[in-house]
This record gives C-alpha cells, structure tokens and sequence, in this order.
C-alpha cells in the first residue's frame, strides 16, 4: 500500500518493510547456509572421533558446560558406588561405570589413561583417576581420604550426593536466568514493534496536486 501511493516512509518502517522483502526474496540461501553445516557438524558428530570432541566441548561451555560436567561426574561415581558394592573387579567397574557416565570425553581419557594407569603401570586407583584430568579437586581430595580410610564406596557415595545436589541447584538458577532472559528479549521485541506502530501512525499519503 505504502509503494502503491508513493508514500515517504519513516526511516524504521522503511528498513522494516525492506528487510521484510530481502528475507521473502532469500529465505532460502538463508536456509542452505544454516541447514548444510548444520547436517555437516550432525554427521560428523555421530562418529566416534566427532563424540569425543563434541563432549569435550560441551563440558567447556561457559556456565552450562560445568553443569553437565559435573552431572555427568556425579553419574559416574553413582554407578561406581552402585557396582563396586557388589563387585570384587574394580577394573571393570571403572570401565563400566566411564561408559554410563553420558560423556565419551571423560569415557576416552578414563579407558586410555586411568585404566592402563592401573594395569600397565600399577598405580593405584586414586592417582590413576587424577592423572585422567577430567575430575576437578575436591573429587581427586575426597577419593584420597577414602582410599586412605578404606572406605571408596562411602567416598563414591558423598561426591554422587554432592554433585546431584549442586546440579540440582545450579539448573534451577539457570533456568530462572533464562525465563528473565526470554521475558527481556520479548519486551525488546514488542517495544520494537511499538514503535513501528507509532511511525506508522504519522505516515500520510500526498495531497492530490501536491509535491
């Protein structure tokens, strides 16, 4: 309507009304530059090499990344403390436990570093575990003590209970950070399009014999 009777748009409305129609011409290319790395990262994500680097870099994600880092730290030492209960070969509940723990990253550096630790080099399970540099201090501190208590079971148990219980809170903060985020953003949003509203309302079309 605006082209139709040559009106003289408001700087705003025009570059609205002209992204409009640059995105209804090129939807598509727009579409093509997402969807192709998009399917590209996809398919090599589902290799084994492509898990591995994607884990690693999630876990270094900023503020997320050390959320599901611990989340998965606390689901390794749950199967742990779960298996080791019932199980006179610790080796396999290693392994096992690297496998559940949702993480190839930390599955990797646990079956390449802390296991053949163990088994080639005969160190014991709490340095094995350090050298693997995927678990922070206060895990490699808690094992120490109970490795020296001779109690690894109950020290399994405590860092499964602790994590779970920071995680817990940590996503409950997150989440409200982000509520406050989308509310931010839509608020953005409708201002922005109050005040193309507004130009819109001054627009007049030209007199008849006018200009």
């Amino acid at each position: 309507m605006f082209t139709k009777f040559g009106i003289e748009l408001p700087p705003l409305t025009k570059f609205t009304l002209e992204m409009s129609d640059w995105l209804g011409a090129y939807w598509w290319i727009i579409l093509l530059i997402i969807a192709i790395p998009a399917i590209g990262i996809w398919r090599w994500w589902e290799t084994p090499k492509g898990m591995v680097f994607r884990d690693k870099l999630i876990i270094k994600i900023p503020i997320l990344g050390p959320i599901i880092h611990k989340t998965s730290i606390e689901i390794y030492f749950r199967v742990f403390a779960t298996i080791y209960a019932g199980s006179a070969d610790n080796i396999e509940t290693i392994r096992t436990s690297s496998e559940a723990c949702r993480n190839k990253y930390m599955e990797r550096e646990i079956k390449e570093i802390t296991i053949p630790q163990m088994l080639k080099e005969g160190e014991g399970f709490v340095p094995a575990m350090e050298a693997a540099g995927i678990f922070p201090k206060t895990v490699i501190t808690r094992l120490r003590s109970g490795s020296e208590t001779g109690n690894i079971l109950q020290s399994a148990i405590q860092i499964a209970s602790f994590y779970e219980a920071e995680t817990t809170y940590k996503m409950d903060s997150l989440i409200e950070y982000i509520s406050t985020f989308i509310g931010l953003f839509i608020a953005l949003v409708i201002s922005f399009l109050t005040m193309v509203s507004a130009e819109i309302a001054t627009v007049s079309p030209p007199m008849p014999g006018v200009g």
